[in-house]
């Protein structure tokens, strides 16, 4: 931390003295570094200006092909149940919070079956479904699941070494899909 210029003794102390001094003090409070912080400060995260970290969490489900050549454009075709196609675990360090604030799909391509039915993908925490319910998949691109404002709003929160599962359902029928994947944007916080 700086000194002030003037040291006061005992004797009468002037204004431009004073004054010089409270100058330094302001000079040191406005270039405050890191340096300057004790690592027992005991500062918070709400203490912070911006507390929160965007972290992508993403996984390919479904290639673009289920044949042996990539060139080819081969769809799978879904089970007429739920067919469960990834677990995952979810890592989140001590000392941090974690929520999934938006799920992020795309799809290559789509197709219904002879009687209407679209894939219906599910993605769980546990046993609770993400977004209250499946996505039924009924064009190719982008899907998303969140709510209204998903970063002040998150869909839940996550701890460490929870399952993720995603889910593929023909919904009784017998749909194609190629080229799937999800992204999970989740929002990390440091706590402590």
């Amino acid at each position: 931390m700086t000194l002030v210029t003037n040291t006061l003794g005992t004797g009468v102390i002037s204004a431009s003295d004073l004054n010089q001094n409270f100058s330094d003090l302001a000079t040191a409070v406005d270039s405050i570094t890191s340096a300057n912080i004790s690592s027992t400060a005991g500062i918070t995260s709400t203490q912070l200006a911006d507390r929160f970290s965007l972290t992508p969490w993403h996984f390919n489900l479904l290639p673009i092909t289920a044949g042996s050549n990539l060139g080819s454009l081969t769809t799978f075709q879904c089970h007429t149940a739920a067919v469960t196609l990834l677990k995952a675990t979810t890592r989140v360090k001590t000392g941090k919070s974690a929520a999934i604030c938006l799920i992020e799909l795309y799809v290559t391509a789509v197709d219904q079956d002879g009687s209407g039915q679209w894939p219906l993908f599910t993605i769980k925490k546990g046993t609770t479904t993400l977004g209250g319910t499946g996505q039924e998949i009924e064009a190719a691109g982008f899907h998303y699941i969140y709510y209204t404002n998903p970063f002040d709003t998150p869909l839940i929160g996550v701890q460490d070494n929870e399952t993720i599962e995603f889910i593929i359902d023909g919904q009784s029928g017998t749909p194609t899909i190629h080229g799937l994947s999800a992204t999970l944007w989740v929002k990390e916080e440091l706590t402590s």
